[in-house]
């Protein structure tokens, strides 16, 4: 598969992580804008946030510039739109629960409510890909997989948009 895709923010922190990621990310930025919902933009910024109220002061800096290297190009960030919203709504009426466990970490312990909210975001972010109808590469295929499937099912809810196509970060590199 070629391109253009939507990156889940598993799919760019994985791929940033792994020396092999981080060489195919850059061969597809070379051709293709790596597009992302305003939601992973949002989890992706939060994230930085954290980081940096948790970050020895030697660090601030750096994760600072992190920060705002990461939201240099609103070309590509795909916004919510009507359409991405009724899709959405449509896979938490047929997926309202989280198929996966929550988090637990040495860090932290997800809570339930915390677990569903992060659920919604990756509903939001498959919608987006089904509705600009690009392929969503992530790194997380049990949650994912099951919003595909629910596509599958239950394609007359979704007003021909087909089935949300999945790639798996580890196929592509």
């Amino acid at each position: 598969m070629n391109g253009p895709f939507v990156f889940d923010t598993s799919a760019e922190s994985w791929l940033s992580r792994e020396q092999a990621g981080r060489r195919w990310l850059l061969q597809y930025a070379s051709r293709h804008l790596v597009y992302v919902s305003a939601v992973t933009v949002m989890e992706r910024l939060t994230g930085f946030g954290m980081a940096i109220a948790q970050a020895p002061p030697d660090r601030v800096g750096l994760l600072t510039v992190m920060r705002d290297a990461y939201d240099q190009n609103p070309n590509r960030v795909l916004p919510v739109h009507q359409g991405v919203a009724w899709a959405a709504a449509e896979l938490m009426l047929l997926l309202p629960m989280p198929p996966s466990p929550a988090i637990n970490s040495h860090r932290r312990m997800e809570s339930r409510s915390t677990r569903v909210a992060r659920w919604r975001f990756d509903i939001i972010i498959a919608a987006t890909a089904l509705v600009w109808g690009m392929p969503l590469v992530h790194e997380n295929a049990r949650d994912f997989e099951s919003i595909r499937e629910a596509t599958a099912r239950h394609a007359d809810r979704f007003r021909g948009l087909g089935e949300l196509a999945l790639v798996r970060c580890s196929s592509v590199v």
